[in-house]
């Protein structure tokens, strides 16, 4: 992706020109989409008033949080900060009124007009703090982060060299599910669940949405062959997540462009909404899937020939996104305290057996299909933790964005970045419909990943590109990365 710098380019004290550009937003535009929500909020949901000062300022702080982490698609929090805000949102105006459609995990309970309040507060404070947080830890900890631009540096040209890798790396995490679960686990089976461990499948299921996304970056090349290799091992992938009945599916036409646009392929909006339609209509498939008395890829294909989009199985896809906002204000608002030594067992970052999480998840869920909300888990413990809570997380996300960036622009381990931006993304998606433990497993994994590259010396070896005659980007960090000093 070519990047072209018009805006002027005033000089720093160090001499270094800055290339990112002041972010150009049309002012009457933006006051007029406020407007807008405003007055359909006062329309559909009027109880909402007391929480439009804490609304207004989540969407400045988006747009503060969007140009201070940029680019945006590599910046964790933001994955985080609009699922919530957005859950927050339409959860306070429908999530109620679709309590007895489909989809819902079994959670018909409504939540009462004080409850909803405080959930679409928890969530626009929860949102607003990451992005606060963030941007602390990725831009005040580490100035000399802001001397070059990094999304200029995501190009396909040196990406070729990773194909290869890419391609090898999918098909040898497309062994691992087989050798792991089973062909016959997969193909036919009596359980819904799996018979596997649940952590390998954790651990398999985050790879596979790694890979998808780095063969996202496949289908952005020139190479034919390579793109149909891609192509067919995305259908791989989409048959596995299709035999465990996985919502995951609707996610990966979504991952696939992410990974298509961070190799420099065309981005435009109708590759979004197509990529956005698709992953609705995907969703309704585990639904439809879920109903069947015998489970697997074989009795999933065969049961196609019933399945019928109409409007209650578009009703039951909003509902099942939107479920979320009733789970975390239930976890919150309604369900007992969770003891201190609960809270302790769920941010353990020891495996379950050891952690004696088995001992305790059945008390952490909202009914037998349903788990509490990893969100709803940190309010049910007061608005002081919650505030401390999520300004912490948001300053983590910053500094694990800011490491990320030199897996990121390198060539070679590019891949390790694109991993971790997979992750991240699962663990925002998954924050109000999964228990606290299932995200700090996620996040851990993240910490795993950075701590290794930097003990291998990735981060050491990772430079910027070194700026071409005429070119408009003058990098400047030379030094070592893990010390936050430049060489002298």
């Amino acid at each position: 992706m070519k990047y072209i710098d018009r805006s002027p380019s005033p000089q720093r004290m160090d001499g270094v020109t800055p290339v990112h550009g002041p972010l150009r937003v049309n002012p009457l535009l933006a006051l007029a989409v406020v407007l807008l929500i405003v007055c359909t909020l006062a329309v559909m949901a009027p109880g909402i008033a007391p929480a439009l000062p804490l609304v207004f300022l989540n969407v400045a702080v988006l747009f503060a949080a969007k140009r201070a982490l940029a680019p945006a698609v590599t910046a964790p929090a933001l994955y985080f900060a609009i699922f919530l805000s957005f859950n927050g949102l339409a959860g306070f105006v429908f999530s109620n009124s679709l309590s007895e459609a489909r989809g819902s995990g079994a959670v018909y309970q409504v939540l009462t007009p004080n409850q909803t309040l405080d959930t679409a507060l928890l969530f626009f404070l929860a949102s607003t703090l990451i992005c606060l947080g963030a941007i602390v830890g990725y831009r005040f900890l580490n100035a000399e982060i802001r001397s070059f631009d990094v999304f200029s540096s995501l190009k396909f040209e040196g990406l070729q060299r990773m194909i290869p890798l890419i391609l090898f790396a999918a098909t040898l995490v497309l062994g691992g599910i087989v050798m792991a679960v089973g062909p016959a686990e997969l193909l036919q089976r009596e359980s819904y669940l799996l018979a596997t461990r649940p952590g390998i499948i954790t651990i398999l299921t985050i790879a596979s949405m790694g890979m998808i996304i780095a063969l996202g970056v496949v289908l952005a090349g020139k190479n034919r062959s390579h793109r149909w290799f891609a192509f067919l091992l995305l259908l791989l992938f989409a048959s596995y997540f299709i035999s465990l009945g996985s919502r995951r599916l609707a996610l990966i036409p979504i991952l696939v462009m992410a990974g298509y646009i961070l190799a420099g392929g065309r981005f435009n909006m109708r590759l979004v909404s197509l990529s956005v339609l698709s992953g609705g209509l995907l969703l309704a498939l585990p639904l439809h899937f879920r109903q069947h008395d015998t489970h697997g890829l074989l009795p999933y294909l065969q049961s196609l020939r019933s399945f019928v989009f109409d409007s209650e199985s578009i009703e039951a896809n909003i509902n099942n996104v939107l479920v979320g906002f009733r789970i975390v204000g239930l976890t919150a608002f309604d369900r007992p305290a969770i003891p201190w030594s609960t809270f302790l067992t769920s941010v353990n970052p020891l495996p379950g057996e050891l952690a004696n999480w088995y001992e305790i998840s059945n008390a952490l869920r909202i009914n037998i299909y349903s788990p509490y909300g990893a969100i709803g888990e940190i309010g049910n413990r007061g608005w002081a933790f919650t505030i401390f809570w999520f300004l912490l997380f948001g300053i983590a996300l910053g500094v694990m964005q800011r490491y990320n960036m030199r897996l990121l622009i390198n060539s070679k381990y590019r891949i390790i970045g694109l991993l971790i931006l997979g992750i991240l993304a699962i663990a925002a998606i998954q924050s109000t419909q999964y228990n606290l433990r299932t995200e700090m497993r996620l996040i851990y994994y993240v910490i795993f990943l950075l701590v290794a590259a930097g003990s291998a010396g990735l981060y050491l070896r990772s430079r910027p590109p070194q700026s071409q005659p005429g070119s408009r980007i003058r990098p400047k960090i030379n030094g070592r990365f893990l010390r936050g000093g430049s060489s002298r």
